[in-house]
């Protein structure tokens, strides 16, 4: 799981055996759910 600053900066990252493991991290940190996330292509960016 990626975390970016308000700015939009990048300011870590997590690992996660599984997408719902990353999803449970999130709900505990962060009281997200799965609908709060939205798929990235992996060249975004590039």
């Amino acid at each position: 799981m990626f975390r970016y600053t308000d700015a939009g900066e990048s300011c870590g990252d997590t690992w996660h055996a599984t997408l719902p493991d990353a999803f449970s991290q999130a709900a505990f940190e962060y009281g997200l759910s799965e609908s709060d996330f939205a798929e990235v292509a992996e060249d975004a960016g590039r």
